[in-house]
């Protein structure tokens, strides 16, 4: 049986859809690179500040990308902890991410910029959002403004309804069929 929310984790779950400021079309990663076996996307922090990530091509199987809306994102993903307190994948509020003890090291690995692009949070949704890889990546650009990120998965399933819950497009892409 789950705990009981305490009343400030109810207030947070009813403010997070009117608090949260994000335009209903945010600005769309770009695929800037794709060669030697590597996938490159430009995020957009602001309309002037970007970063960059990466996937590799995957050594077995298939790997699919999902473009991720980060308000419907950071939304589900908070009120999935609020409702399963202790969570080990559990989303703080924006405000406290850069308590995550990670949360520098994924800055420097985003400082790095085009040189070396940091590797797609690799995300499943089945029963909930989990994590296989990328948790304070994923921290690090809802915190610092991003409106729109890609993120890896495993299964065509789990990418499908990634996008159809969070995603800017329903669509998802088979690196298979890229690199």
């Amino acid at each position: 049986m789950r705990p009981l929310l305490n009343p400030r984790s109810w207030r947070e779950i009813f403010q997070l859809k009117r608090d949260l400021v994000m335009p209903a079309t945010p600005l769309a990663p770009e695929i800037i690179d794709v060669g030697t076996g590597k996938i490159v996307w430009k995020i957009f922090l602001t309309p002037t500040k970007s970063v960059f990530v990466s996937q590799s091509t995957p050594n077995y199987g298939k790997k699919f990308v999902a473009y991720i809306h980060a308000g419907h994102f950071y939304r589900a993903w908070r009120l999935q902890t609020l409702l399963n307190p202790g969570e080990s994948q559990g989303c703080p509020r924006v405000e406290d991410m850069v308590k995550d003890y990670k949360y520098l090291s994924a800055g420097r690995g985003f400082a790095h910029g085009l040189v070396n692009p940091v590797p797609l949070p690799d995300i499943d949704f089945f029963n909930g959002i989990g994590f296989t890889d990328g948790i304070t990546r994923t921290m690090w650009l809802i915190s610092n403004g991003a409106q729109a990120f890609p993120v890896s998965t495993g299964s065509e399933e789990s990418g499908l309804l990634l996008a159809r819950k969070f995603g800017i497009s329903p669509s998802i892409i088979c690196l298979q069929g890229i690199l």
